[in-house]
């Protein structure tokens, strides 16, 4: 139920109850919590798919690697960089290093 809620909050007009609803999903973290943030991937929003894609990024390797992906051509350049700068944290390359 609490995603759910916190699926409806990421339509909210408020930036700030859109955000607060980012930062809950990503600490509360899980399947879950990776769908409803998948979802806001598809907001005309720029800040909030920014947003996003660092809690996504947050959750870890394997939900930045199955959702930032496709970011990496999104037509806001500051969205592309955080998608891109999320999936090199997560490369193999750099745990070679």
């Amino acid at each position: 139920m609490a995603a759910a809620t916190l699926a409806q909050a990421l339509e909210d007009p408020s930036s700030r109850v859109r955000k607060a609803a980012i930062r809950s999903l990503a600490l509360d973290g899980g399947p879950e919590a990776e769908r409803v943030l998948s979802m806001g991937l598809q907001s005309p929003d720029a800040a909030l798919r920014r947003d996003v894609v660092d809690a996504l990024g947050l959750l870890g390797s394997g939900a930045a690697q199955r959702n930032l992906p496709p970011l990496l051509l999104d037509p806001d350049q500051v969205v592309r960089q955080a998608a891109a700068d999320w999936l090199a944290e997560y490369s193999p390359a750099k745990e070679l290093r």
